[in-house]
């Protein structure tokens, strides 16, 4: 997203400053090292994150020491940039996780079809009326045998698995972490990190934990519903709590005529104004619409 004409935004890859050649392209968490971290459910659950941001910040030193050294005007523009990135990602995830409950309910319930049919079997065998998933072609009145039941059971049974770990798991059946699941993390440290360095301002959420992951390790079919509403409840705070540290700072610049956002370009205070508007309608729980908005405003994941 291109927010102003002194600054090129290019998503998570960089930011490149016009008429600063010395300065040049600052990474931003393309090549934070990394992370391969087994499992344990010992460790508090942001243990990973909190490699990854550990990291994160060795890693990119030189961008954290040139985004201090910003102009007023720049800083604000970063600040507006990397605000939307992270609220973006934060919006994006609750979604995923939403879709996420609804799958994975569907695959309980064609668990939970099977499983009822093996208990209405007599003498091995049970009669299909009305068939429903695996049995929808299957003609009413036809009689199936529990092991072809049982093997529609583990079928569904192994997506399931492969829906909770797609990964899959090691030697010792631990589920396995790919690469793929620290993107978002790592993406929301990078902006976290350029927001704090140009505002000056540290909260709680601005410090990444394991919620943005898209496979969360410590989940299992008993209780993935319990932990998806969890994450999800967090995250809505977190955007909530992100909306007033942004709103913070916006007031150290604002007067009786001005809506804290004096000195940026035009562009860019449409985008806030925009996504406060989609932002509030999201957390009231209008989720199609806001999603479809979000990526017109190019600040989805």
């Amino acid at each position: 997203m291109n927010i102003s004409g002194s600054i090129n935004i290019t998503g998570s890859s960089g930011i490149l400053f016009s008429g600063r050649a010395a300065s040049g392209f600052l990474n931003t968490g393309d090549k934070t090292s990394e992370i391969k971290e087994k499992y344990d459910p010992s460790n508090s659950t942001d243990a990973f994150s909190k490699r990854l941001e550990k990291l994160f910040k060795q890693d990119n030193a030189e961008l954290i020491r040139g985004l201090e050294e910003l102009s007023e005007h720049d800083k604000k523009e970063i600040a507006v940039e990397s605000y939307l990135q992270m609220q973006g990602r934060i919006l994006n995830t609750i979604k995923q996780e939403e879709t996420n409950k609804k799958t994975f309910l569907g695959l309980e319930e064609e668990k939970a079809y099977y499983s009822g049919l093996l208990e209405d079997s007599v003498n091995g065998l049970t009669r299909i009326e009305d068939g429903k998933f695996g049995f929808s072609d299957t003609k009413d009145g036809t009689y199936v045998s529990n092991s072809g039941i049982e093997k529609k059971i583990e079928d569904v049974q192994s997506r399931i698995d492969k829906f909770l770990y797609p990964e899959g798991r090691d030697e010792n059946g631990e589920p396995i972490s790919g690469s793929s699941n620290t993107k978002m993390t790592r993406d929301f440290i990078s902006y976290a990190t350029r927001f704090q360095a140009v505002t000056g301002l540290s909260e709680d959420c601005l410090v990444m934990d394991d919620s943005l992951l898209l496979h969360k390790l410590d989940r299992n079919e008993e209780n993935y519903i319990s932990k998806a509403d969890e994450t999800i409840s967090s995250l809505r705070q977190r955007s909530n709590d992100l909306h007033d540290l942004m709103e913070r700072y916006r007031a150290q610049f604002k007067d009786d005529e001005d809506d804290g956002l004096n000195g940026l370009s035009e562009e860019a205070k449409v985008l806030m104004a925009a996504f406060d508007f989609v932002r509030e309608q999201f957390v009231q729980g209008n989720t199609d619409a806001s999603l479809s908005q979000l990526s017109a405003m190019d600040v989805k994941a």
